[in-house]
């Protein structure tokens, strides 16, 4: 089955460790309670439902980052999986490396996405609740459209990871987002940050 191929690849490698494996949604619900991992790698299509049930309940539960496969690339599905609060999007073409490369992304705080379809996403986010950023603040935004992760964020900016945190919730709370793609988002749609910036 996909999924086991899947697991068996990533525990191939030396840094990842996959501590459960589910069928669909309710299973994951079962293994997010359980295990809580950084990060949860899921199909967009499951049995009992869909991949973005999965990161709405791990939005819920809180701590899991959510990385979501799909055959399709279709523009509904990554506005859908942006709003459910995904970390990251990839084709389910994806060679092994990039996968993995995909999931220590994730987990360092940082966003996978295709590039090519970052413009339809510009018109399709709803638009920001209020944008009254600090100079900090877009500074933080602008590195993470790059994208870079967290503790990059904290170096590139000379402030400590924790300091760096507190800084993107400030973002997504003012921009009314759910996750850090999400706010890059709707910052270029807003013109708050060009796609080019940084």
């Amino acid at each position: 089955m996909v999924r086991d191929g899947l697991a068996a690849v990533l525990h191939t490698e030396a840094d990842l460790d996959v501590v459960a494996v589910a069928s669909d949604v309710a299973g994951a619900r079962r293994e997010i309670e359980r295990f809580r991992p950084n990060v949860v790698v899921t199909d967009y299509q499951l049995p009992d439902g869909s991949g973005l049930d999965v990161a709405t309940f791990a939005a819920e539960v809180g701590g899991s980052k959510v990385l979501l496969i799909s055959a399709v690339v279709d523009g509904g599905v990554i506005v859908d999986a942006v709003q459910a609060g995904c970390s990251g999007f990839v084709h389910k073409g994806y060679e092994t490396p990039e996968l993995a490369q995909a999931v220590r992304t994730v987990a360092a705080g940082g966003v996978v996405f295709p590039a090519s379809a970052m413009r339809r996403l510009v018109r399709t986010v709803r638009p920001a609740v209020g944008t009254d950023l600090t100079e900090r603040e877009l500074e933080v935004l602008r590195l993470l459209a790059r994208p870079l992760p967290v503790n990059q964020i904290a170096t590139e900016l000379y402030i400590s990871v924790h300091t760096a945190r507190n800084h993107i919730r400030a973002v997504l709370t003012k921009l009314g987002a759910r996750s850090q793609l999400e706010a890059v988002v709707i910052a270029v749609r807003q013109g708050v940050i060009d796609l080019d910036d940084g």
